[in-house]
């Protein structure tokens, strides 16, 4: 869709949810959760899907 569109996509990693909410559990836990913001990533229409998403894939994998 962000091809599509032509908007920025930003990578988002959150650390943390699990703790908040494990699997099986209704109510959520105070815990401590992490978010890291990576730089904004822009595609063009010629941008084929799977590039955009090994691109994508790959920014992720960085913020680790």
């Amino acid at each position: 869709m962000a091809v599509e569109m032509m908007v920025p996509v930003i990578p988002v990693k959150l650390q943390g949810l699990y703790e908040v909410l494990p699997k099986g559990r209704l109510i959520p836990r105070f815990r401590k959760v992490t978010a890291t913001i990576g730089e904004p990533i822009a595609f063009d229409k010629k941008t084929p899907y799977l590039e955009a998403t090994r691109i994508l894939h790959n920014s992720l994998k960085m913020l680790s």
